[in-house]
């Protein structure tokens, strides 16, 4: 559980998700708030079901335990991955929700907010780290791994947060050094991605996150 078990039921504090995956079935289902309660059980604000055989979407103006309406499990950093050398996904992070136009874009179902204005990202933007930027050959198998899935893969907006925060697995698999290295990347190496070339083939679904040849 994102946080642990709170001795103190109800206190707030982040969002407290509770990521379940049915790996026999391939369903994967998110919650938000998660508090135990007096009565030796949870409290949960909301709860999101994903069918991971499916490349369905969430219907339009639904949230999920994120509130572009994404599934959480798909996005994150894992660090078996990042250990690997080779991270086959985009990832998602997080901005200011003041910073997030009060817009949702495809494959997002679900804005926030009430910021107005074409400088400010839609839920559901993609953004992608430049291929002029250089991964430094000095950075761990980690940091290169992370960063070369933001040049193929790039990351989604997900939910409003701390800025330019992209989120993880917790493991002790982690490295520090990974964390330093990642965080010296600046924002203004990374640019965000035009859809609409995919968006106007033949045979695309707005309602589903599959990507039809070109």
């Amino acid at each position: 559980m994102e946080g642990g078990l709170d001795p103190t039921p109800g206190q707030p504090y982040g969002d407290h998700h509770l990521l379940l995956l049915d790996t026999d079935n391939c369903h994967l289902w998110e919650l938000y708030h998660v508090y135990p309660n007096t009565k030796g059980n949870y409290d949960i604000f909301s709860s999101a079901f994903f069918n991971l055989r499916s490349n369905a979407l969430r219907p339009a103006g639904w949230t999920s335990a994120d509130a572009a309406g994404f599934p959480i499990l798909p996005l994150l950093l894992r660090a078996d991955e990042a250990n690997s050398g080779q991270i086959k996904h985009a990832l998602r992070f997080t901005i200011s929700s003041s910073l997030i136009r009060a817009e949702y874009t495809w494959p997002a179902r679900h804005l926030t907010g009430k910021t107005q204005g074409v400088k400010y990202p839609p839920m559901g933007q993609l953004f992608r780290l430049k291929a002029s930027y250089a991964i430094p050959s000095n950075f761990n198998t980690q940091s290169k791994a992370i960063l070369q899935a933001m040049k193929t893969y790039g990351m989604y907006i997900a939910d409003g947060g701390s800025n330019w925060y992209v989120q993880g697995e917790p493991s002790a698999a982690w490295l520090d050094s990974t964390f330093s290295q990642v965080q010296s990347v600046s924002s203004t190496n990374f640019e965000a991605v035009d859809l609409s070339p995919i968006r106007s083939r033949p045979g695309f679904d707005p309602n589903s996150a599959a990507v039809p040849p070109p």
